[in-house]
């Protein structure tokens, strides 16, 4: 019984303790119901300042073009990339959310040349009024010759941009975009345009001079994608890949050969390809395998990494 009276004694005393704290806080919510809607209004301000403007949304097909627009336009632009970290262009499949990405974006930066920019994007843009495509492969020298991704065949090497040289006119094309897009951020982008072409002028005269007295000039690599990269300093590109296949057992003996002809001692392979024939042929001949990254976002460094290897190795 003492305890049943003590539990509701103590209960009553809790309903007590509510009671007056319900219109404890009713009363501060009355006092200061003003400045609380201020303070709503103003934190709603700021986060609606905080989302990124669409009208200020580019779209690029590969990470490297994302370095580029990024380091012209600076971070109040959003950038969406299409082919995400680690995919590849030759099996890459638009989804739907990137094809509302990019249908939302006020620019669209294509390399021009990929397979999937032809077969898919193209499509997907023919009828849209509100996104301005401008292509990166505009004003190059392109190296026309068969290059397969996979099953698919084209006539034009894709990789422009692992060439120092044509990263410079890319830059060129869309610091000219953006303005023309952007104006009020001209002289933003003509800064930020400079910095970068003096990084890249730099980078070319760099590797020229390291590469400029070697007498062996002949890499072996997986997938062909440095023949811009090899072009720009007078360098051969021997390919393991046959028509987007892995190598026959004649067209190795046919790599060993040449290999041993020319000494070639550096073998590069990007991560997503099968290393197995680069690793018998490094066995063969007695060379050093280097895995690069020619997607890599930072394509400056990863540029800058490749002379360095060929500088040391060559």
């Amino acid at each position: 019984m003492i305890i049943d009276t003590n539990r509701d004694l103590l209960f009553s005393l809790f309903c007590f303790l509510l009671t007056l704290s319900y219109y404890k806080t009713v009363t501060i919510m009355r006092k200061y119901s003003s400045l609380l809607i201020v303070v709503a209004i103003i934190t709603t301000l700021i986060s609606c300042n905080n989302k990124t403007d669409s009208s200020k949304t580019i779209t690029v097909s590969i990470l490297p073009e994302k370095y580029l627009v990024k380091s012209i336009c600076g971070e109040e632009y959003k950038i969406n990339v299409l082919i995400p970290p680690g995919a590849s262009p030759a099996t890459f499949d638009l989804t739907s959310k990137h094809a509302k990405a990019l249908l939302k974006s006020k620019l669209y930066f294509p390399i021009g040349t990929l397979p999937y920019e032809q077969n898919h994007i193209k499509n997907l843009l023919k009828d849209s009024k509100t996104v301005k495509t401008v292509e990166l492969s505009k004003g190059l020298d392109l190296i026309e010759h068969d290059h397969f991704h996979g099953d698919c065949k084209h006539n034009t090497d894709p990789h422009i941009w692992t060439s120092p040289n044509n990263i410079q006119i890319m830059a060129k094309t869309i610091y000219e975009t953006l303005c023309e897009t952007y104006p009020s951020d001209k002289d933003l982008f003509r800064e930020n345009y400079e910095n970068l072409i003096s990084i890249f002028k730099n980078l070319d005269i760099e590797i020229a001079n390291k590469l400029d007295k070697k007498i062996n000039r002949s890499f072996i690599i997986f997938h062909p994608s440095l023949t811009y990269f090899a072009r720009d300093y007078n360098l051969e590109q021997i390919e393991i890949e046959k028509n987007g296949k892995e190598a026959s057992p004649v067209h190795i003996k046919d790599i060993l050969n040449q290999s041993k002809e020319s000494q070639v001692n550096i073998i590069f392979i990007q991560k997503e390809f099968n290393s197995k024939e680069a690793q018998y042929i490094a066995n063969s001949i007695g060379a050093e395998i280097f895995v690069i990254n020619p997607l890599n976002e930072d394509i400056y460094g990863e540029l800058k990494k490749i002379g360095d290897i060929l500088a040391r190795k060559l």
